[in-house]
């Protein structure tokens, strides 16, 4: 069960994804939810599949129940209810929602529409709004790295040099700033450098010459777009 927003002074309070009480036997068609519901403003949901009131089900139970009106779920099937909460009701203190319910109640993150189904395959992974923008998704780590950085030898005679990022980006859009450094050589040579390849997991070089020795290096920063 899931509380979309808290319990405040004039909002509105919405239960998605409740499982209704009831017993699922081949038989009983009358199931209760936890708190009541406004009229009109329940959802019923059997394997997936949207119920319509009043043809399949009848708002009853002073608004705290339905009734199926043909389906016989059994334990096989899933029923699931989403509706908005009619507040107080009755003379009771403990007929309202109040905060105290809400921090009792379980939050499940995959329980929403728009989430994954399950935490399942996913370890290490963060999450993100996915490629159509109509919800969320997990995916590797890698796709968060923004910004890396390195020095890598270069060998005598070397013309040109591929390196390998430490993570791979989520694709190859991304800019690369790169210089050379000879701190030991007494006169080192000038060269000019030109990336001629590029993915996601690296990207390749070339010098303008040879390199005449063993002691340069090539400082890089590979940032994402």
């Amino acid at each position: 069960m899931i509380i979309l927003r808290k319990p405040r002074s004039g909002s509105t309070i919405i239960i998605l994804a409740e499982v209704p009480s009831g017993n699922m036997d081949s038989s009983n068609q009358l199931y209760t939810t936890a708190y009541r519901y406004k009229p009109g403003k329940i959802s019923v949901f059997y394997n997936g599949q949207a119920l319509h009131s009043p043809d399949d089900f009848e708002e009853t139970g002073g608004y705290k129940q339905f009734e199926l009106k043909h389906l016989l779920p059994d334990s096989t099937d899933e029923l699931r209810v989403t509706y908005e909460v009619d507040g107080c009701y009755g003379g009771s203190p403990s007929s309202c929602l109040n905060e105290d319910d809400h921090d009792e109640l379980d939050h499940f993150f995959i329980d929403l529409v728009d989430t994954p189904t399950t935490f399942s395959g996913h370890s290490g992974e963060y999450v993100r709004v996915n490629s159509s923008e109509t919800g969320v998704e997990f995916t590797t780590v890698s796709g968060m790295v923004e910004e890396q950085d390195g020095i890598e030898s270069i060998p005598n005679g070397a013309s040109s040099l591929s390196v390998s990022l430490p993570q791979n980006f989520s694709d190859s859009d991304y800019t690369v700033t790169l210089a050379l450094e000879n701190k030991i050589d007494s006169v080192p040579s000038a060269y000019a450098i030109l990336i001629s390849a590029k993915s996601n997991s690296g990207f390749d070089v070339i010098f303008s010459g040879d390199m005449d020795s063993a002691n340069y290096s090539l400082n890089w920063i590979a940032k994402e777009e």
